[in-house]
């Protein structure tokens, strides 16, 4: 069996991989039971139903209590991505207030931060966020020491610590997957209960070909939805970050015709 990294489970080749093994397994312990069965002189006083049943409700009970963390998580992400996008305009907003050289250089340095944070490749690039925070930020601490400018700039440094907040959330978020013991465990779990789905299969071999098509696919599909949402922005589940990119497009309008 191979070494389950987050480089492979996050590969396309793992489901196809996961998917073998789980034929292979459940076809295993068939052979076995037909072997013990030759042995035995083909008596096999052996009722696993009831073992069978507790198998299948553990495996499900694993597969509940991930999914239902991988779906919190995921949402989670979502709402970050809603509010980021939400305090951004805030913030735009917010500028006008500003004499029209200081509004134009805050709205170019925010425009400038969203496009890079509508890009993923370059929103991941830690310290360019962080050198756009810290030129945002010492803008308004600058403005902050004007009393003419300091509840406008109280209000803006609020709003943009929140998106600062919001960001590192973000970041640190898409590094919390889901812990590599878990998945072991379900994966373990999922290629020992389907050996002995095949295992107990040997009296109704007649239905043996569609139970474990069922019972592979089944596996198959949770496990598949399962990393699809612990992978947040990669994954054919991904977030949409639509609401970002339309905000930096709206703000680079905006501030080329001067609105």
């Amino acid at each position: 069996m191979p070494t389950i990294t987050y480089h492979f489970f996050d590969s396309g080749f793992f489901i196809p991989v996961y998917s073998l093994l789980l034929i292979l397994t459940a076809v295993a312990g068939n052979l076995l039971a037909k072997r013990e069965k030759k042995i035995f002189g083909g008596v096999r006083g052996y009722n696993a139903d009831a073992l069978l049943i507790s198998f299948v409700v553990l495996l499900s009970l694993l597969y509940s209590f991930t999914f239902s963390h991988v779906a919190f998580h995921y949402r989670e992400a979502k709402l970050f991505v809603s509010k980021e996008s939400d305090m951004g305009a805030g913030l735009f907003r917010w500028s006008n207030h500003f004499k029209y050289d200081e509004k134009r250089k805050f709205q170019l340095m925010l425009t400038e931060y969203f496009e890079i944070r509508a890009d993923m490749e370059k929103s991941i690039d830690s310290v360019l966020i962080n050198k756009s925070h810290n030129d945002m930020w010492n803008f308004l601490m600058e403005k902050e020491k004007l009393e003419v400018n300091n509840a406008v700039t109280l209000k803006m440094l609020n709003q943009l610590e929140n998106e600062i907040q919001i960001y590192w959330n973000q970041y640190y978020g898409e590094k919390d997957r889901l812990p590599m013991p878990v998945i072991m465990l379900i994966f373990t779990a999922s290629i020992l209960i389907t050996f002995f789905v095949g295992y107990s299969n040997l009296n109704t071999t007649s239905h043996f070909t569609i139970n474990l098509f069922i019972f592979v696919s089944l596996n198959m599909i949770i496990m598949f939805t399962i990393r699809e949402l612990d992978l947040l922005h990669k994954g054919l589940i991904e977030i949409n970050r639509d609401n970002i990119v339309e905000l930096a497009k709206a703000m680079r309008s905006m501030y080329e015709t001067g609105k």
